[in-house]
């Protein structure tokens, strides 16, 4: 058994990250690796020109800017330890090509290619 704590993050927010990063440290001592996972995807399926442009907003700011703002915050502890560690940033094979069976996803497969 290990040690964990839960902590409420909105990735989106740039404060809840580093209030994320903040609290591992008070709990652990140092963060030494970090898992970024947080996605969101619409289950609404329209083609583009029908796709209102908050869905999309939706996609970059968790999909894009969550990445950043959790990269930001962990990478910045990391380089003050002066010990580094590891980042893995999970993201989706429509990163990679994009997929018939996600037409109608322009929003979230774009944010994947980002």
């Amino acid at each position: 058994g290990g040690k964990a704590i839960a902590v409420k993050c909105d990735v989106v927010v740039a404060e809840d990250n580093a209030q994320l990063v903040k609290k591992a440290v008070e709990a652990f001592g140092s963060v030494d690796i970090a898992f970024l996972n947080a996605g969101v995807f619409s289950s609404e399926a329209k083609p583009i020109w029908e796709t209102d442009s908050k869905v999309w907003t939706k996609n970059y700011e968790v999909n894009v800017f969550g990445v950043h703002h959790g990269l930001k915050y962990v990478l910045k502890q990391m380089v003050e330890q002066g010990k580094g560690g590891s980042v893995i940033v999970n993201s989706s094979a429509v990163g990679l090509r994009a997929q018939e069976n996600l037409q109608g996803h322009s929003g979230y497969t774009s944010s994947k290619f980002a």
